[in-house]
């Protein structure tokens, strides 16, 4: 090799040199600003996740047990209007034995309340109308709310009118029977009609709710103006009110309605 193949070989190898040498420093600049910007990200995720954590546990926090009771109740009375709000199992008026006896079998079943919700045992009084079936009830429901559980009280013919709304408005029936099945208790006054029986929509929509709670294992209290519970299984269905007298606690309102005109009516 000449002297001039020499000097060519050895301007190669530096030119060679310098650029791998470029090469390296070009690479460990990108690898140094792509580090730090990973970094920036990992700050920035971290910083959220904290963030996120924070909302959580506000979330999850529980809330007054107290405030939430006092929210149940006023949705309780909300929906049972101001004649029946001040009802109480201590301010019904039981005269006569037959109505201390049955104020007696309310108290107890009220005496258990969380293991006959538990277990799923319902309350069902019937009788003559005006012998304060709804007061006892309402009674019971204010003691269920102050135990913390979910109590909807509703007027049986208010039913059958959101369900027939309901249908007018195009709503799924999942989405509204949801509101009847899915409290702790739900108490039902007087599905029975006042002339005939329900029509076949109102006892198929009837039975589908006491049915849901009765598998779901979630008591359905009712007050029912029937004379018997074979009036009752007439008026309602037999497969219905077999499954309301399950474990149920039953009641007989065998006396004259409370209910009387003013004493200044003319005669």
């Amino acid at each position: 090799m000449t002297n001039e193949d020499q000097l060519l070989a050895q301007a190669n190898d530096t030119i060679l040199k310098r650029r791998s040498e470029t090469h390296q420093s070009e690479l460990s600049d990108a690898t140094g600003a792509l580090n730090e910007v990973l970094g920036r990200i990992g700050q920035r995720i971290k910083a959220q996740e904290s963030e996120d954590g924070r909302i959580r546990y506000a979330n999850s926090k529980p809330t007054d047990p107290n405030a939430e009771v006092k929210r149940r109740l006023t949705s309780l009375l909300k929906h049972i209007g101001r004649r029946y709000e001040h009802c109480t199992l201590d301010n019904y008026d039981a005269k006569s034995e037959k109505q201390r006896e049955v104020l007696g079998t309310v108290r107890i079943y009220v005496g258990r309340l969380e293991s006959q919700i538990a277990s799923g045992n319902g309350l069902v009084l019937f009788g003559p109308p005006g012998t304060g079936k709804d007061h006892l009830l309402i009674g019971a429901a204010r003691e269920a709310v102050s135990l913390g559980f979910a109590v909807l009280w509703c007027n049986a013919q208010d039913l059958f009118g959101a369900l027939r709304d309901a249908i007018d408005a195009d709503l799924p029936e999942s989405k509204v029977l949801a509101e009847y099945t899915a409290p702790s208790v739900l108490v039902l006054s007087d599905p029975v009609p006042q002339f005939g029986r329900l029509t076949e929509y109102q006892a198929n929509m009837l039975w589908r709710i006491v049915d849901r709670r009765y598998r779901d294992c979630k008591p359905t209290w009712m007050s029912l103006n029937v004379k018997s519970g074979g009036e009752a299984g007439e008026k309602l269905g037999t497969s219905l009110v077999d499954r309301l007298r399950d474990g149920a606690t039953y009641a007989f309102c065998d006396w004259p309605s409370y209910r009387k005109v003013s004493d200044s009516t003319a005669r």
